[in-house]
This record gives C-alpha cells, sequence and structure tokens, in this order.
C-alpha cells in the first residue's frame, strides 16, 4: 500500500499541472465583435501539490505546448478555447510515469471598454484533463479565476500583471484504490510584457509565481472583424489596423 501511494503521488507531480490556466495574458485587451485569435504557448516550470487528507506535498518540473482560439463577442467580452496535447516525465525515486494527457480548456476573459494607458479585465476558465499508463487513470478538473492591469507605455508595448486562485481536483484510480490531490497553494501572482511586431501580430512572455512558478512564451495573431481600440492600443495616438 505504501509503494501505491507513493506511485500515485509521483504520478499527480507529474500530471496535475497540465489542468492549468496557464497562459493569463494581458488583462486590460479585448477583442472586438467578430474579431478572432489564434494562439500558441509554451511555458516551463513548477508548481507543488499535496493529498487532500493531508501529507507530504509533491514538487513537479513541466514543460507543456498549447493551442488556443478565441473570439470576441462585443462589450469588451471574449470566449476561449485551449487544446493541450501533451506528454508528461518525470523521476522520483527510481519510478516514473509517462503518460498521454489530452487536456481542453473554455472560458471567458471581460475587459469593459476603457480609455487611457492604465486597463483592467478579467477572466474564468475551466479546465479538464484525462488520461492512463501503467494501469492508473487520471481525471483532473480545474477552476481559475484571475484578474488584473495594464499599462501601455509604448504604443506597442504592454505591461501588466494581477492576481490568480486555482482551484484543482486531481483523482488517480489504481483498481480499487483512490488518491486524491490539490494545490498546495490556491493563491498566486502574474505579470508579464507583450509587444506588437505588427498591427494584429503580439508577442510576449508571462511569469507566475506561488501558486506556482512558470516561465511562459506567447505569439497571437488576431484576424477578421474590425481591430479593437483595445487590443491594438488604438487612442488618438495609434492607428487602427484592419483584417
Amino acid at each position: 500500500m505504501k509503494k501505491l501511494i507513493l506511485f500515485l503521488g509521483v504520478a499527480a507531480a507529474v500530471l496535475a499541472p497540465s489542468a492549468q490556466a496557464a497562459w493569463f495574458g494581458s488583462p486590460g485587451s479585448a477583442l472586438s465583435y467578430n474579431r478572432s485569435s489564434i494562439q500558441a504557448t509554451y511555458d516551463t516550470g513548477s508548481r507543488s501539490i499535496e493529498p487532500k487528507d493531508g501529507g507530504t506535498s509533491f514538487d513537479m518540473d513541466t514543460d507543456r505546448f498549447y493551442v488556443q482560439y478565441g473570439r470576441g463577442f462585443g462589450g469588451g467580452l471574449d470566449l476561449f478555447g485551449r487544446l493541450m496535447p501533451q506528454t508528461g516525465d518525470a523521476s522520483f525515486e527510481n519510478r516514473g510515469y509517462n503518460p498521454s494527457i489530452w487536456g481542453l480548456v473554455g472560458g471567458l476573459h471581460w475587459a469593459p471598454p476603457q480609455s487611457g494607458r492604465v486597463r483592467w479585465g478579467g477572466q474564468v476558465s475551466l479546465d479538464w484533463d484525462q488520461g492512463k499508463d501503467q494501469g492508473t487513470t487520471l481525471k483532473v478538473l480545474e477552476t481559475v479565476l484571475a484578474g488584473g492591469a495594464s499599462y501601455r507605455p509604448h504604443k506597442n508595448v504592454d505591461v501588466y500583471g494581477g492576481v490568480s486562485f486555482m482551484k484543482s481536483d486531481v483523482t488517480f484510480k489504481n483498481g480499487s484504490n483512490t488518491s486524491k490531490f490539490e494545490l498546495s497553494d490556491n493563491f498566486g501572482l502574474f505579470a508579464g510584457v507583450g509587444v506588437n511586431p505588427a498591427p494584429a501580430l503580439t508577442l510576449a512572455f508571462e511569469l507566475h509565481v506561488i501558486n506556482e512558478t512558470v516561465f511562459g512564451f506567447n505569439a497571437a495573431y488576431r484576424f477578421g472583424g474590425e481591430a479593437s481600440p483595445q487590443h491594438t492600443r488604438t487612442s488618438r495616438h495609434h492607428r487602427r489596423d484592419k483584417k
């Protein structure tokens, strides 16, 4: 039984991060009505989880790549969906767990119409993952809330940061044995910088701390509809881009 618990603990350390929201982006940016975005993100880092009924916490390292589609519905409201095909790998006391994981994420982001260099917004998302390896089945469900502000020091640069809350339910089942885990810390902070090398393209990097320590890179391309003043930072100083 002790070996089984240890094995499930290692498995949880590998897999729980696959379900996290991972990329928050600029809180104060929003897509205009009928405008879409395609994003690709890579991140690497670690987080700590622990058994729900008490016990030793586990640290894990992860590397992830995922794609996202977003759509603007007007009034600063975006809906997004994310696909995370992933393979996890870890080694702990000569034990390894190497599952193939498929993750789906759905969520919404809202940044009300605003003017000026400082803008705010927030998002909520629901993440789901499932996988199986070595007879152990995984199911992960995570709810994420995040909010913050963006500051535009230059027409093509966006600096942002905020607070996040993550609630994870991680369940492993091996035969008749079930093990449940959760994050050691639910609250965290995030910060990032985005640069627009072209009107419809944004390149950004982002850092998460406390509930997870993650560093990520993101490329976002926007198309369709009309460019949003909030997303392209259009004001009396900047022109619109139309697609």
